[in-house]
């Protein structure tokens, strides 16, 4: 498959290419494309979480152990993804 990129988007594969943290700008785009599938699973997991939410009952108040243990999981879920 050949994808052409207008201007900007090439200017950010080389921006990349250049820091070093990718050896050619296939994996440029195959980590793009990750995080994108990333972000699409993490979307359709939100809006589950939503309907769950809202077909639980009245909301109650939360205490700080639960903000706590929120906190973590996001911080984990952050850490799988790479993003920390």
């Amino acid at each position: 498959m050949n994808v052409t990129l207008n201007a900007e988007l090439e200017k950010l594969v080389s921006r990349e290419l250049e820091s070093g943290k990718y050896p050619s700008p296939e994996a440029v785009i195959e980590e793009g494309l990750r995080l994108l599938r990333a972000r699409d699973k993490a979307e359709a997991r939100l809006e589950s979480l939503l309907i769950e939410a809202e077909e639980s009952g009245p909301a109650t108040e939360m205490s700080p152990q639960e903000w706590d243990e929120i906190r973590r999981e996001v911080r984990e879920a952050h850490a799988r993804l790479g993003f920390l």
